[in-house]
């Protein structure tokens, strides 16, 4: 799908297209994996990383097994995105 949203480590962005085009919950959800990103200072951490891409798949990884237990034990209102 492209850019959907990114952090900067301190905001979160959207491409409008993107959060337009998706449901409330999966907003929901997009947002709290961003946030997680800068909570476990994910941009800071991986400044240095040999390999930039390799890191962003690893974090979101961990972002996502995260919000996946979170979703499956805890809330009826996040919606994993298709692309996570």
């Amino acid at each position: 799908p492209g850019v959907t949203a990114w952090t900067d480590g301190k905001n979160v962005k959207f491409n409008k297209n993107y959060s337009n085009s998706i449901s409330r919950e999966e907003f929901i959800t997009v947002l709290l994996h961003q946030v997680l990103h800068i909570v476990f200072q994910h941009k800071r951490r991986g400044f240095f990383a040999e390999n930039k891409k390799a890191w962003n798949i690893a974090c979101d990884i961990v972002v996502n097994n995260i919000i996946s237990e979170t979703v499956n034990k805890f809330s009826d209102r996040m919606i994993l995105p298709r692309f996570m």
